[in-house]
């Protein structure tokens, strides 16, 4: 369900529609997704490593040339999530990718002066 973007409530909700028992908690459910998580870091970046080597025994030389492309999220016009990454010219993999966002959780909460010592802290 996780995978067509339904998530747990779309697990309860299908259960319930099939006549099913219900599935695992919502505890196991986030668990089994962050080992999921996990696994999946790992893959991706030991693929972008090895990636990253094939492009540079392709060149011939520690110097090599990429390609960076990214985008942002575009739905209501009010992305706040975007992903960028660096393509190998040669190989034309992708070589590391990151997630950025132009939120922060920590300027959000802070609400009071911008100036003085606790500011600065």
């Amino acid at each position: 369900m996780h995978t067509v973007g339904l998530g747990f409530c779309g697990i309860k909700n299908f259960c319930t529609a099939m006549d099913l028992p219900p599935s695992v908690s919502q505890k196991s459910y986030e668990r089994i997704l962050r080992k999921i998580n996990l696994a999946s870091r790992e893959v991706a970046d030991n693929s972008m490593k090895n990636a990253a080597k094939e492009e540079v025994s392709a060149s011939g030389s520690n110097e090599i040339c990429v390609s960076g492309d990214g985008t942002w999220k575009t739905r209501r016009h009010t992305s706040r999530i975007g992903v960028c990454s660096v393509i190998g010219d040669v190989t034309g993999k992708v070589i590391d990718v990151a997630v950025l966002s132009s939120y922060c959780k920590g300027c959000e909460k802070w609400r009071g002066p911008k100036s003085g010592h606790s500011y600065e802290e």
